[in-house]
């Protein structure tokens, strides 16, 4: 099964622009975090087939926000609440650009944000959570677990890292574009999507 693979780098999760909100913390839990909006970028890469070539091809959203909190002491409060703007995409190619913000898959003009709420946390032990939410693309939400892997800083002027790796089926969420020989992309895409994301968050002053 050729996949679409969606990276976050390490640096973090959320990124604040001049065009949209700094991030902000959300209202759950003793522990709050704003991400470092300076470092964060969110990429991805495109893997599909061509005759019997695999073809990959990088890309990335500029533009999110969101919040988390997090206690280690009681884990079983984290929250996490993640915006993001689908026409931000980038592929440094137009028609290939214009192909994913078309109504074959994220059709901007009607959902121009992607999101993701968590609505329960497991512990795992270990600074390891299983965190259930809603994902919701093109207005169809699906309920998923994450399992994400809690990084500490050494001290308390350091980064936490919040770093998951999970696959989502393209098709479930309407971005059904893509099919056999697209015309912009000359290939047929996978409609698996492998995703990591790792989020680096500063925390906040207590309250």
């Amino acid at each position: 099964m050729v996949q679409a693979t969606l990276r976050v780098t390490t640096a973090a999760l959320f990124l604040s622009t001049a065009a949209i909100a700094p991030a902000v913390a959300a209202d759950h839990g003793d522990t709050q975090y704003t991400v470092d909006s300076e470092s964060s970028v969110v990429n991805f890469t495109l893997s599909a087939r061509r005759l019997l070539f695999t073809v990959r091809r990088d890309g990335q959203f500029s533009e999110l926000t969101g919040g988390i909190s997090y206690d280690p002491a009681n884990p079983a409060a984290t929250h996490v609440d993640l915006t993001v703007y689908t026409d931000s995409v980038s592929l440094e190619n137009t028609e290939q650009e214009d192909l994913l913000r078309s109504d074959e898959f994220f059709d901007v003009a009607k959902h121009p944000t992607m999101h993701f709420v968590s609505t329960a946390v497991a512990p795992g032990g270990d600074g390891r959570l299983s965190v259930t939410g809603d994902l919701t693309i093109r207005g169809i939400t699906r309920q998923l677990t994450l399992p994400i892997r809690v990084i500490s800083p050494a001290g308390e002027a350091g980064m936490t890292t919040f770093d998951t790796t999970f696959q989502i089926d393209r098709t479930q969420f309407g971005l059904t574009g893509g099919g056999p020989r697209s015309r912009e992309f000359k290939v047929s895409i996978g409609k698996n999507v492998a995703i990591h994301m790792a989020i680096a968050a500063h925390k906040l002053p207590a309250q």
